[in-house]
């Protein structure tokens, strides 16, 4: 499983996989942990025996490791699971609600949606952008979210306002 930015909580669990009800036999992540890795169960494990180094994206330090159990830390004093699962709750009902946006779909703090065509979806990129929202275009017709995941209710409110004013 690629957990790269799914994984350590942007979907509302841990790890995305845990939705799926499939358990990988291996699994790299990054991004939110602020320290990238790959972990394997069983008898995959034995590619970490192998006398080759897995440079630069994985290797790491003792500073990366401290600053990951602090995330950790932070995201059980914070509650931001749940967090993640109650603002992706309701920055998914809000895009379903905007009429300009098409295929609204995400998974806790993980979410997209499309245009009609590019055109449209670049003059929405273009109006977000102006109005200091950031977002990601992808592919031809979509637009990516994947917001922090102390997010607040405002913060979500406010988003989709701005989403609403650049779409219109």
């Amino acid at each position: 499983f690629d957990e790269i930015q799914t994984g350590v909580g942007t979907t509302g669990t841990m790890w995305y996989f845990e939705q799926t009800g499939i358990v990988p036999d291996v699994v790299a992540f990054g991004k939110k942990l602020q320290v990238a890795g790959v972990m394997a169960k069983g008898s995959f494990g034995t590619i970490f025996k192998t006398p080759v180094r897995l440079e630069v994206t994985w290797d790491g330090s003792l500073c990366d490791m401290v600053r990951g159990k602090y995330v950790l830390r932070a995201y059980k004093q914070y509650d931001l699971l749940n967090n993640a699962r109650r603002r992706g709750d309701q920055l998914l009902k809000g895009l379903k609600a905007n009429a300009h946006v098409l295929n609204a779909r995400g998974c806790g703090l993980f979410a997209a949606f499309d245009f009609a065509d590019q055109k449209s979806r670049d003059a929405f990129f273009k109006k977000a952008v102006d109005l200091k929202f950031l977002c990601n275009k992808t592919r031809d017709l979509t637009v990516r979210l994947r917001p922090n995941m102390n997010v607040s209710r405002q913060e979500v409110e406010k988003a989709l306002a701005i989403m609403e004013q650049a779409a219109a």
